[in-house]
């Protein structure tokens, strides 16, 4: 099984973790929902950077609007 950590990352490519163990990823109304793998789901509003397969990463830029 492939389960992935959920990174934020800002404009200095800072990295936040925001998850960890997560199994899906959907895109719901404009919002990514990621669930994890005792399936509690929590969603960010932003934009994905990057996938990274081999490490098992994913980052994501997040809307200011979610920051306020």
């Amino acid at each position: 099984m492939c389960l992935s950590t959920l990174y934020r990352v800002n404009d200095n490519n800072e990295r936040v973790k925001l998850g960890e163990y997560i199994s899906n990823v959907e895109c719901r109304d404009g919002e990514y929902v990621f669930t994890d793998v005792m399936g509690d789901e929590f969603s960010v509003i932003g934009c994905i950077r990057s996938l990274d397969l081999v490490r098992n990463e994913i980052t994501i830029k997040v809307d200011e609007q979610e920051d306020k």
